[in-house]
């Protein structure tokens, strides 16, 4: 399954499936952010009650974990890809695409939004 995903905008996933979202990175006035040289990083961790954040199930980016790849770096085109029983924990999540840019250490959140993990659809054997 692919999707297209906006900044604040929830997903929704069948435990154990695999995902590919597609984000388009932008900066505060539209325009894309150049990721040329930055390191990409999205998380899926639990949503505790008040918005507090638990343990995070999943973690992705273009550097040492894999799972993100920067598909057009000057348009500010990125793709994760969750692979087949990466997140298998249904309930209501929260995910986030982090972007560190090479002009500086802090990280910027570009994306985030709630991210619902359904039991799975699959019969199990």
């Amino acid at each position: 399954m692919s999707i297209l995903n906006l900044p604040g905008e929830g997903l929704h996933y069948f435990a154990g499936d695999s995902l590919d979202i597609v984000f388009q990175v932008q900066m505060s006035d539209g325009s894309p952010e150049d990721l040329t040289g930055a390191i990409v990083t999205w998380t899926v961790s639990v949503q505790e009650r008040f918005g507090v954040l638990g343990a995070t199930l999943v973690t992705l980016d273009n550097d040492l974990l894999g799972g993100v790849e920067i598909l057009d770096p000057l348009t500010g085109g990125a793709t994760v890809h969750l692979p087949i029983g990466a997140l298998i924990v249904p309930g209501v999540h929260k995910h986030q695409l982090e972007v560190v840019l090479p002009t500086g250490p802090k990280s910027n959140t570009y994306a985030d939004g709630s991210f619902i993990v359904e039991p799975s659809a699959r019969p199990t054997t």
